[in-house]
């Protein structure tokens, strides 16, 4: 009976951890859905920003001002391209905040418990920013070609280019 004893904290330590990694994983997933439901309501604004970077561009080239001002902008979108229009690229900019941003929330807090020091009570400031820099920094360097991708479905009707 003593032996059984032992053995049901080891069991329910185990668990514990388990449960523990799962949350911090957990977290990751959590904040990588929540942006991706986000971009649904930034995304005619972001549409509408790489419309006006798109036709900068163009306009130097000699091509004529498609949209002027963001009301206009977005106008003008609605009416040539449809309701759609200023939401061209949605899916590829959730598959991006699903894996850039899991990434990079899902990696924070392991990234920064690996830079305390041994016997270390609490984070320093520096570390925590430390941790956020790398975090971003590697998720941005995985997942960089799924915002390439929204560029290019934002645009695409911006002077006939995808690239």
């Amino acid at each position: 009976m003593a032996h059984t004893q032992h053995n049901a904290p080891a069991a329910a330590t185990t668990t514990n951890v388990v449960r523990e990694t799962d949350k911090k994983w957990l977290r990751g997933m959590l904040g990588g859905t929540s942006n991706a439901f986000a971009i649904i309501l930034v995304s005619p604004l972001d549409v509408l920003k790489i419309r006006f970077q798109t036709q900068n561009a163009l306009t130097k080239a000699g091509a004529p001002k498609t949209y002027d001002g963001i009301l206009k902008g977005a106008v003008t979108i609605v009416s040539n391209e449809g309701v759609r229009g200023l939401f061209k690229g949605l899916s590829v900019s959730m598959l991006r905040e699903l894996t850039f941003s899991s990434a990079r929330m899902g990696l924070y807090e392991p990234i920064r418990n690996y830079l305390v020091g041994p016997g270390q009570k609490e984070i320093a400031l520096g570390q925590k920013i430390l941790a956020g820099l790398m975090s971003g920094a590697i998720a941005a360097a995985v997942f960089n070609p799924t915002d390439v991708l929204k560029t290019q479905h934002a645009r695409q009707s911006c002077g006939g280019t995808r690239a």
